[in-house]
């Protein structure tokens, strides 16, 4: 194998690496309370005309091996769907896995989809943290990364708390396709 190779691998294992110690570290609330702050965002995004539809469109789920699994819309986004609107006509869909010990939860993975009209030049951006499992191959498939429009391109991305990556999303991504 070329030199470069085992250097873009040994930074992405170094990259996972990363990703996993701040998985590791990072405790949210409880998942009732982290639902709550993502129903206050989403209402003060569509009180200030950034989105609409949001809040009620939120959902909390309790899945049978007792995680708990946050949605707006659907995970897998198709059109048509209930999503997120914004002014530019995309639309956003997302879903969050917590694991809760009662006290705190931890984050277990996510999804969100930001569908775009054509005229943007990119279908989608979807940005996903997948959930644990050992046979990652992080150059290949970091265990956080985004997809610009394409779903076998899946560049490194940093792992955020979910409700950071909706605030990039509503802040820094999605206004670069306003018509």
């Amino acid at each position: 194998m070329p030199a470069e190779f085992l250097d873009s691998s040994r930074a992405a294992k170094g990259l996972e690496t990363r990703t996993e110690a701040y998985l590791t570290q990072t405790l949210l609330p409880p998942p009732r309370e982290y639902f709550a702050k993502i129903r206050i965002y989403l209402q003060r995004m569509t009180d200030t005309k950034r989105t609409t539809n949001g809040v009620h469109l939120l959902s909390q789920l309790n899945l049978e091996n007792g995680d708990s699994q946050i949605n707006a819309g659907p995970t897998i986004f198709k059109e048509p769907c209930e999503s997120i609107r914004f002014r530019s006509g995309a639309q956003l869909s997302f879903g969050i896995t917590l694991r809760s010990d009662g006290r705190n939860a931890r984050l277990l993975s996510y999804r969100f989809y930001l569908s775009l009209l054509p005229a943007s030049g990119l279908r989608f951006v979807r940005i996903d943290l997948n959930a644990p499992k050992d046979d990652y191959d992080p150059l290949h498939v970091p265990r956080c990364h985004l997809h610009p429009g394409f779903e076998g391109i899946h560049i490194p991305f940093p792992v955020m708390e979910p409700i950071a990556v909706l605030d990039r999303i509503v802040h820094v991504v999605e206004p670069h396709f306003v018509p």
